[in-house]
């Protein structure tokens, strides 16, 4: 408000380049040596140093800007994906409901899981068929291990899954039914993906078909 001699000069904000009460758009630069509060005055950014802005809300320091570093005191939410371009370092443990799909991921000491093992391409599960005539594979070797039981002997039988390199041996013992004398239950590998398997009578030595019980291993 300026004096004359005839009266007031009335003056808006605008006549002298000032910043109303009420708001308005900075074009310039805006210097702030202290605090900018937003909404009350116990929320808002507090400049604490050169190169330090921290962040309050509700009279509580939720993070500040240290230099290059920005440090958030509570969780952060982030909606979309998490972008990092340098390495992301974390002091303590990474939780997360879904998968964690890398490249190549990297462990000074162990990896732990609870309930789950932790696979990667090296390290695949394992697989398996626990049927009365079954299979295990252990995909990280190739190691088969095969077993079943066969009613009717003096056959050749198909493995559950076909050997990829070879049968390493078949091993057979009776089964729940024998004839007058102790029937002593054989097999071998014919090929990679049967055997034939049967019994042979102890005393007179003919060859019967009686059940038997049979295992088998190999890669």
């Amino acid at each position: 408000m300026l004096m004359a001699k005839k009266g007031e000069v009335k003056l808006t904000p605008d006549d002298i380049g000032a910043l109303a009460q009420t708001g308005g758009t900075v074009t310039g630069t805006l210097h702030v040596t202290h605090s900018v509060n937003i909404g009350d005055v116990d929320s808002g950014l507090i400049a604490n140093g050169n190169g330090n802005v921290a962040f309050y809300a509700n009279n509580v320091k939720t993070g500040e800007w240290n230099n290059d570093r920005l440090h958030w005191i509570k969780n952060i939410e982030i909606g979309g994906a998490l972008n990092v371009s340098g390495d992301a370092n974390f002091i303590k443990n990474i939780n997360t409901k879904e998968n964690i799909n890398a490249w190549d991921l990297k462990a000074n000491g162990g990896v732990y899981d609870q309930g789950q093992r932790v696979y990667s391409f090296k390290n695949p599960p394992i697989s398996a068929n626990l049927s009365q005539n079954g299979w295990y594979k252990d995909n990280t070797t190739g190691f088969i291990y095969q077993w079943g039981y066969i009613g009717s002997t003096n056959v050749i039988q198909n493995f559950p899954i076909t050997f990829p390199r070879n049968c390493l041996n078949v091993i057979v013992s009776n089964a729940d039914a024998q004839g007058d004398t102790v029937d002593n239950a054989f097999g071998y590998p014919v090929n990679n993906a049967s055997f034939y398997v049967a019994t042979k009578g102890s005393v007179r030595g003919n060859i019967a078909g009686f059940p038997v019980y049979w295992s088998a291993v190999g890669f």
